[in-house]
């Protein structure tokens, strides 16, 4: 006899909309003892998880990673539940510690994106989360000097704001004055030229 898990049995601190559908069955029949066995999402869960994981390069006092080993996409486990695709790593990190708040997002602290570890885990902005990343707007960001060497202060840092985006852009001030001289320089001696 196959026992009916209702969906808040079977969801934890996850809330889902979607209905509990034959697709989502189908996810999770098991033969045991030659019929089929309803297998909770915490069955599920930790049956795709490597408990024992390398030490992140970044952080190795944080511990070992648990290494998701099921679907991944963008590097990030995935999780089928009540019908809809979630991250791994959310899922692990609400059962442990409670739900995300609105706006704020986990911070993978160990950079493994494989890793479900509820301890390797920071609750931080999206913007603070990307600015940590190895990421082309985080790296930019922790840059102290410009291309060419001069310091990042705030007597010669010139902010652009863009229409595109709500964060500035800085610029380094010697470096566009210097740019400013060789355009006026090359326009004047083309202006010389042609007279």
């Amino acid at each position: 006899m196959m026992t009916v898990l209702r969906r808040s049995e079977t969801t934890s601190a996850l809330d889902f909309d979607a209905p509990f559908g034959t697709d989502r069955l189908s996810n999770d029949l098991v033969i045991a003892g030659g019929g089929f066995a309803m297998r909770t999402i915490e069955e599920r869960f930790w049956s795709k998880v490597d408990k024992n994981g390398p030490l992140p390069i970044h952080r190795p006092d944080l511990g070992p990673c648990w290494l998701w080993i099921g679907a991944a996409s963008n590097g990030y486990g995935n999780l089928k539940i009540a019908g809809r695709t979630v991250k791994a790593y959310r899922v692990s990190y609400e059962w442990t510690f409670g739900i995300i708040p609105p706006g704020l997002q986990p911070d993978h602290l160990c950079r493994v994106r494989r890793c479900v570890r509820p301890t390797h885990f920071e609750i931080t902005t999206p913007r603070v989360n990307t600015l940590r990343g190895d990421t082309i707007t985080g790296r930019n960001a922790r840059k102290t000097h410009c291309a060419h060497g001069h310091e990042y202060t705030e007597a010669n840092t010139y902010r652009l704001v863009e229409a595109a985006s709500p964060y500035p852009r800085r610029s380094c001030r010697i470096c566009m004055y210097a740019k400013k001289t060789r355009n006026r320089r090359r326009k004047t001696m083309s202006q010389r030229a042609t007279d």
